[in-house]
């Protein structure tokens, strides 16, 4: 596996070609998932407690369809008001209620093939163009890896309620864990911490990985093992943690319970989630 690299300035530098890769695997994958869930499941509950299975995939279709504007220098906004993670993604559903499963599921694989298509043109031709994120201004490729990796995370929460799906390709592990990390690391910036270095230890299904991390900027590569590294812990587990979900950081990051601090600020912080 390329290794990746993760900067607040220039982006998404080593490891860009598997973004597009990894969004294939991970919106296939999803929709796979939606078309097998039944009319029950749908009005049922996810792991975000605050929305059901057909709120999550909504949601997840509304992330895709503003990616393929961006992507296309066409800028598409659900609002013309700045993005508050504790309210704007309940605002966003508000236009589709009343839509039906049917209807939302052929909206998300008609977004998908057309984020795919634009989404290749754009590695193809690399710029550090920088774009608006929910966070404020970002080279495209973070914004197209926050796409990814929000998408990512909320496939979790149906399959983890719903069952259905599989295992995620090792680009996709990959990239979500190096994005996690990188969004915590920003938190170091916007709130003002002192400069830090941890090494990170994360396995994956059938690898490990370890990760770098200091303000703004996240390098990931393979390794054999994950002995020697300032944290550690299951790879899934740690994304999920990190963004809200399940256990507290200290609980999944094992290691010296102060190296973790200023990684789990973006837990209630910054990323309220709705479950």
């Amino acid at each position: 596996m390329t290794a990746i690299t993760a900067d607040r300035r220039d982006g998404i530098t080593a490891g860009l070609a598997l973004l597009p890769v990894a969004m294939r695997a991970m919106r296939g994958r999803l929709l796979d998932v939606a078309e097998g869930l039944g009319s029950g499941q749908w009005a049922g509950p996810s792991r975000c407690s605050a929305w059901t299975a057909h709120q999550v995939v909504r949601h997840v279709r509304d992330g895709c369809r503003i990616h393929v504007g961006a992507l296309g220098r066409t800028p598409f906004w659900l609002f013309d008001k700045p993005f508050d993670n504790r309210v704007t993604p309940d605002e966003w559903l508000t236009p589709s209620d009343g839509e039906s499963p049917a209807e939302t599921v052929d909206a998300l694989r008609r977004f998908s093939a057309e984020e795919a298509a634009a989404l290749d043109a754009r590695v193809a031709t690399p710029e550090n163009e920088i774009v608006g994120g929910p966070y404020g201004p970002v080279p495209w490729t973070i914004l197209s890896t926050h796409v990814f990796w929000d998408a990512w995370l909320h496939e979790r929460d149906l399959t983890q309620v719903t069952g259905g799906g599989g295992p995620s390709t090792p680009a996709e592990e990959a990239l979500a864990a190096t994005y996690s990390l990188f969004i915590c690391s920003m938190a170091a910036i916007l709130m003002g911490l002192e400069p830090y270095e941890r090494t990170i230890g994360l396995v994956g299904q059938d690898r490990a990985y370890v990760a770098t991390v200091r303000p703004g900027h996240v390098e990931l590569r393979a390794a054999r093992t994950v002995d020697g590294t300032d944290l550690r812990g299951a790879l899934a587990e740690i994304v999920d943690s990190l963004a809200g979900r399940g256990p507290v950081p200290t609980d999944v990051l094992h290691g010296d319970p102060a190296l973790v601090a200023p990684l789990a600020h973006i837990r209630d912080r910054l990323l309220p989630r709705p479950g």
